[in-house]
């Protein structure tokens, strides 16, 4: 997983509907329909990002918040 301190960028290929965003507890801490994910608010530790596209399939990616 990659490492991140302020925020994360999403790239897809295809158009992006929503991003949730869940915490090792399988919190939800982020919607959002913004690409760019600020993560100055959340505490260090590992998330995942799941994308759902506009086509309807859905993605994920880890990420690490470091501060």
């Amino acid at each position: 997983p990659s490492g991140a301190n302020e925020k994360v960028t999403i790239r897809c290929a295809e158009e992006i509907q929503y991003i949730f965003v869940y915490d090792m507890n399988g919190a939800r801490v982020v919607h959002t329909q913004n690409n760019e994910i600020s993560v100055q608010n959340l505490p260090d530790g590992m998330y995942v990002a799941v994308v759902k596209t506009k086509s309807g399939s859905l993605k994920s990616a880890r990420f690490i918040v470091r501060k």
